[in-house]
């Protein structure tokens, strides 16, 4: 979903006619890979943490 999301966004960009600078695809990738995915990772640490082992 992430990847798709990235691919979405910079083709309204390009078609919208913004541009879609090397740069800009890196910086916005990761943001979305955080939101996205990174904050699963967390709660799912966290969750490990806790949870009693048997």
């Amino acid at each position: 979903m992430w990847l798709y999301t990235v691919i979405g966004g910079m083709l309204l960009r390009a078609i919208s006619g913004q541009g879609v600078q090397t740069a800009f695809v890196i910086v916005a990738s990761i943001v979305l890979a955080v939101f996205l995915v990174g904050w699963r990772v967390v709660v799912a640490l966290i969750l490990r943490r806790r949870s009693p082992r048997s």
